[in-house]
């Protein structure tokens, strides 16, 4: 479905956002590493990175989905992009990027940390 690039790429960046910003904030100094103010930090940045990343995924989703059952508009996946791109420009993939933030922004904010106080809570982090 629309949704499976979705899912796999915002997890990426999700994960790979949060995991480098915390390595570069324990190397910088600023904070201990591990410290919950770097957790705080790569959370904050990692859920601005993935609404960033995955907005356009889902503005092709949006309009794959709602299309009429007759007279569709799109052909498929990239058809959706191809003519969005067209007749549009590229920033037609970040309409709504305020409200997906709203969203995703506290969601992965809120797993990320809780993930780190697990981990840590468990002796599986250094701090």
């Amino acid at each position: 479905t629309a949704s499976i690039p979705r899912i796999g790429i915002g997890s990426a960046a999700q994960l790979v956002t949060y995991g480098i910003t915390m390595e570069k904030l324990g190397k910088a100094g600023i904070f201990l590493p591990g410290s919950w103010q770097n957790n705080i930090l790569g959370a904050l940045l990692s859920g601005f990175v993935v609404t960033v990343v995955i907005n356009p995924f889902d503005v092709v989703s949006t309009r794959l989905y709602n299309q009429p059952r007759e007279n569709r508009l799109y052909h498929g996946y990239f058809d959706c992009v191809g003519k969005i791109l067209r007749s549009e420009g590229g920033l037609a993939f970040y309409k709504g990027v305020a409200a997906q933030y709203f969203r995703i922004g506290p969601h992965s904010f809120l797993s990320l940390v809780f993930w780190h106080h697990a981990r840590t809570a468990f002796g599986l982090n250094s701090a």
